[in-house]
């Protein structure tokens, strides 16, 4: 189910935001590619943020 998953990517729209439109949650992993305010779930720097996330 959708709605029980979550997406990790570094992509603000071609990952997150698809993400979101299948209606998963979005995780934004922050990248020096991307500049500016994103709208995503959560977003993160580290993988190791996920385990907060996911608890």
């Amino acid at each position: 189910m959708p709605e029980e998953s979550i997406f990790v990517g570094d992509h603000p729209e071609k990952d997150v935001q698809a993400a979101q439109r299948l209606g998963m949650k979005g995780v934004w992993k922050r990248d020096h590619h991307w500049a500016g305010d994103f709208q995503a779930d959560y977003i993160i720097d580290d993988l190791a943020e996920l385990l907060t996330i996911i608890k």
